[in-house]
């Protein structure tokens, strides 16, 4: 297990003979950790893992955030196929993202932002195509991340059944804690120029798709308003696509698009589906054409 917090990759030896720095070494497969405190924990070590394919790159990355319940290392069983990126799955403390009503109070935002500064400093990543991809409650943290990270830190998003919060959106406005925490107190424009793709299940009885009063009592946004605030932040003008008017998708007729900005911010509404929506056929190959996109290099 490599401690990048504790441990750099820079030797130092007598002048004349070696020097070696992160430069010169390629981010590998394996398990690296990273060290923090907060109310709950004191000096604890967040772990993340990773899957790097060889060759010397520059590769896109894929960083997976899974379901409250899950962990880093079962998502690395999933897009094991992606050589073309390098996979990143990290683990919520207490097996959940903090987003602010769960058990966990820990600093997730700040975590994942350490994990992307860290594997930037390797010649095989490139920082220029990141995408964050989260699941249920990873989604919920992905929502903050493109809120309060910037463009530089990750280019693209993936949501997997979880559109906005309350918290995060109210009064016409975004809304973060700048402290780290979990009170949402002042206002805040998400970067524009980040490509979207976001799927949600008609049907979903934890997170409702026409919004409400969902899972640990967290009030959501409709998905589909959700998906068109994404396009406002992203430049778009126009009104909100109307509920019937999504373009049926012909690789599989339970999924419906929503489409604006040139496609850069898309929404999926899948019928009939609940909160594994996820799995669909079309889902799964909307996901796999969108990281395609990465491994051209066209973002």
């Amino acid at each position: 297990m490599n401690h990048f917090k504790l441990y750099g990759f820079i030797i130092l030896f007598s002048a004349g003979f070696c020097f070696t720095s992160e430069a010169n070494v390629l981010l590998k497969s394996g398990s690296f950790t990273y060290e923090q405190s907060w109310s709950q924990e004191l000096l604890f070590e967040r772990t993340y893992h990773v899957k790097a394919p060889s060759g010397k790159g520059p590769f896109p990355v894929l960083i997976k955030l899974h379901g409250s319940g899950g962990e880093g290392r079962s998502m690395m069983r999933h897009f094991t196929q992606r050589s073309s990126h390098i996979l990143i799955a990290p683990d919520g403390y207490d097996r959940q993202w903090n987003v602010s009503r769960q058990r966990s109070k820990a600093p997730d935002v700040d975590f994942i932002k350490a994990i992307l500064d860290h594997v930037k400093t390797f010649p095989n990543v490139d920082p220029k195509r990141i995408t964050i991809m989260g699941i249920s409650n990873g989604s919920a943290l992905l929502n903050r991340l493109m809120i309060e990270l910037s463009l530089s830190d990750f280019q693209a998003g993936i949501s997997v059944v979880s559109q906005l919060v309350e918290e995060q959106y109210k009064n016409g406005s975004f809304w973060y804690d700048s402290t780290g925490g979990n009170q949402y107190n002042k206002k805040i424009q998400p970067p524009s120029g980040r490509r979207f793709l976001s799927i949600s299940g008609e049907k979903d009885p934890i997170i409702p798709y026409e919004g409400g009063k969902g899972v640990v009592g967290y009030h959501f946004l409709p998905a589909e308003q959700s998906a068109f605030l994404w396009a406002q932040v992203n430049g778009y003008q126009g009104k909100q696509i109307a509920a019937d008017k999504g373009e049926q998708y012909d690789a599989d007729p339970s999924c419906f698009l929503y489409r604006y900005v040139a496609s850069n911010v898309t929404h999926v509404k899948v019928r009939k589906a609940g909160h594994d929506a996820g799995r669909a056929v079309g889902v799964r190959k909307l996901i796999t054409e969108f990281l395609e996109n990465d491994s051209r290099g066209s973002l």
